[in-house]
């Protein structure tokens, strides 16, 4: 089986270190992407997941990028401390496969990430 990669977007250091360590733990590859406009090159290799600040729109650059995720129906896990309703229709033409608001446990993090990435006939 295919190694999976996971980009990371995620501002707060801490949590992104904690995430990376974790994923690469369980086997995966990880890019912590802090730019859209400065990862942009990255970005052309569509990822297996993003797991991303639910604002992640504030980024630079994340307008031209949204329509590539759209496109290639890049499945996403939002993590924030909020869930406000621009944030939500922002994110709604995304495929928001999950969402974790702030502090959750990064371990059922990577749980979630495993259970979703095995076939349905393998569980």
């Amino acid at each position: 089986m295919k190694t999976k990669t996971v980009y990371i977007i995620e501002q707060d250091r801490i949590t992104s270190l904690d995430l990376k360590m974790k994923f690469e733990r369980s086997g995966y590859n990880t890019v912590h992407v802090n730019s859209f406009v400065k990862n942009e090159n990255q970005l052309d290799n569509i990822p297996d997941l993003i797991v991303a600040y639910s604002d992640m729109r504030q980024m630079p650059g994340f307008d031209k990028i949204r329509s590539v995720f759209i496109e290639n129906k890049t499945p996403i896990i939002c993590i924030g401390t909020k869930s406000d309703f621009e944030t939500q229709e922002v994110c709604k033409e995304l495929n928001i496969v999950g969402m974790f608001i702030k502090p959750f446990n990064s371990r059922d993090l990577i749980t979630f990430t495993d259970d979703f990435f095995v076939p349905v006939n393998a569980r």
